[in-house]
């Protein structure tokens, strides 16, 4: 019996991909989703029932040098509309916040046993040397293979420069060179695509969570940052305080630890805690210097932390125990860290259930 053909749908948001320089050397403007699509003619011949629609936030593309949560809104709510129409989706974006973007789809989107694979290009489709025809076709051919010749992709992804890469392990460390999405420390593709061949390098199957696929609109939750390298800390400290005003936790990160003035830094440490015993306080380090403060495992280097903090925010979107913030934050919700990969949804239920068997206990 014939395979059924599968369905990709196309998302297209905007983004370089989709432009055209303008007359005189002025800078680019945007084109329509008909217009790239004449400009890619190599993904008529792929074998899939591939669909495209636009979409659109306040009736303009997407700029992704903009982008944020009520963008990320208008794309999770689109992509949860369409997720049972198809096989798989393809979500065309611009590269300059294409990872923490795609991130914050990726933990707000929950329970998804497609891929949504993000892509899109560092230069024009309708340039002759335009590294975008690839990039589609690749997500394409990943999002129609996934389950079938290769293992499932399950959840959000990027594509990009023939590889396929979790996003919170992705940021942009390039606005020039054509490979343009790098990848965190110790951090490897989930596939490449080497012309017609994809070669399977850690993708992780899902296929023990139970969740039903929903996407919980991002709220104002918000966490602020703060690098605590010796150097850096004094210096900072006073830009912390605006910077937490109105926020819900802290972020310290602190990856190349400065153990010459151990006491010092520990002042620093109880300082913060001191005038932040109101906030939920998470950390990057491998030693917790207080037990009211929340160990944080995620991708990240010394530049690049945002992908963290979503992680951080999302947490608190979901509960607003410290003892689940803690169980969150340590868990490997979407490939972040190491270790399998659980439900966060499960986990909460879980602790609840364990706590009202533990209050039963204490009530005897």
């Amino acid at each position: 019996m014939k395979e059924e053909q599968r369905k990709v749908l196309i998302l297209y948001t905007g983004g370089t991909i989709g432009m055209r320089s303008k007359p005189g050397g002025g800078g680019l403007a945007p084109e329509s989703m008909e217009d790239l699509q004449k400009n890619i003619p190599q993904i008529e011949g792929l074998p899939y029932d591939i669909e495209w629609q636009e979409c659109k936030y306040e009736g303009k593309f997407i700029d992704s040098s903009f982008a944020g949560p009520k963008m990320w809104n208008v794309l999770g709510e689109k992509i949860m509309k369409n997720y049972d129409k198809c096989d798989g989706m393809v979500v065309v974006f611009g590269t300059d916040t294409m990872g923490p973007s795609a991130t914050a789809l990726s933990y707000h989107l929950e329970g998804l046993k497609k891929p949504v694979i993000f892509t899109g290009s560092m230069k024009p489709a309708v340039d002759e040397d335009s590294d975008g025809p690839k990039n589609m076709v690749d997500a394409i051919r990943l999002a129609g293979e996934s389950g079938r010749s290769i293992p499932s992709i399950e959840g959000v992804s990027i594509c990009f420069f023939g590889k396929l890469t979790n996003p919170a392990d992705t940021f942009k460390i390039s606005a020039q060179a054509l490979d343009a999405m790098g990848l965190f420390k110790d951090k490897n593709p989930l596939a490449t695509i080497n012309d017609d061949e994809i070669i399977v390098g850690n993708i992780q199957e899902k296929n023990n969570l139970q969740s039903e696929a929903r996407y919980l609109p991002k709220t104002d939750k918000r966490v602020a940052e703060l690098n605590v390298g010796f150097r850096k800390m004094f210096r900072d400290e006073e830009s912390l305080v605006v910077r937490a005003e109105g926020v819900d936790g802290i972020l310290l990160y602190n990856l190349q630890e400065d153990t010459m003035y151990p006491e010092k830094l520990q002042a620093f440490y109880d300082g913060i805690e001191k005038q932040y015993s109101n906030k939920v306080i998470f950390f990057m380090g491998d030693n917790l210097p207080n037990k009211r403060w929340v160990k944080l495992k995620c991708s990240t280097n010394n530049h690049e932390h945002i992908n963290a903090v979503l992680k951080a925010e999302y947490i608190l979107q979901r509960t607003s125990n410290l003892e689940e913030i803690k169980k969150l934050a340590e868990s490997n919700l979407r490939g972040e860290s190491e270790g399998p990969i659980v439900n966060e949804t499960e986990i909460l239920k879980w602790m609840e259930a364990n706590r009202e068997v533990q209050g039963a206990k204490d009530r005897r």
